[in-house]
């Protein structure tokens, strides 16, 4: 799954080459150029093996980089894409995870951030996906087929973008607490968000296609 969201995630900034002084400041740093593939991928590869962190969590943080374009217009580019894909992991951990995940796990795996410039970057974040970390089921799956339609893919340049299957569904509003440090940093709108024994059950829609990746 990590390389098939790289391969995403790459094929979005090779389309989006924007200026850097229409970004949001704190998404965007120093960029080079267009990143290669590998670079992409390795980025990828370092948090991923690092944490241990699992295909539902590719899964989730490709949505949540789909949520910021849909909700903000926020498109991943040269500037962004790694502040942008960090946070998106780092929260889809937080959510996912049986245990607390605090910022201070993940900041060395970004050295250019401090733990202040990451807390600015969680509540930006938030902010503009409008603090819904919501992904229902149904999403979950058609998020994980398409990630995973693009593991063959042989043009990875012509990628236009990740899946886009955000919907604008109404929901009813419960409250997730973010806690840093020992104490409550912001109240998430998590509405409808899949509880725990619902997103095990949507890992039986998943399964066997997931048993067929890792054997290959």
């Amino acid at each position: 799954m990590v390389k098939c969201i790289s391969k995403g995630v790459f094929g979005v900034v090779w389309n989006h080459d924007i200026d850097k002084s229409d970004q949001v400041e704190s998404f965007v740093e120093d960029s080079p150029g267009c990143p290669s593939y590998e670079t992409v991928h390795n980025f990828f590869t370092k948090i991923f093996t690092s944490k241990n962190l699992s295909a539902e969590c590719a899964v989730t943080a490709a949505a949540y980089v789909d949520r910021l374009d849909y909700v903000s217009n926020i498109k991943l580019n040269h500037f962004n894409w790694r502040r942008v894909c960090f946070i998106c992991i780092l929260e889809a951990d937080k959510v996912l995870r049986d245990k607390l995940v605090w910022n201070e796990d993940y900041k060395d795996l970004l050295p250019a951030i401090d733990l202040f410039e990451l807390r600015k970057l969680e509540r930006n974040f938030l902010k503009y996906i409008q603090f819904n970390l919501t992904l229902t089921q149904s999403d979950y799956a058609r998020y994980y087929f398409d990630l995973l339609s693009l593991r063959d893919s042989s043009d990875i340049q012509t990628q236009q973008q990740l899946p886009t299957l955000t919907t604008n569904e109404e929901m009813t509003t419960t409250t997730t607490t973010i806690m840093e440090g020992g104490s409550e940093v912001l109240s998430v709108n998590n509405s409808n968000t899949t509880p725990k024994s619902a997103r095990k059950a949507s890992w039986l829609v998943v399964q066997e296609a997931e048993k067929k990746e890792e054997n290959k």
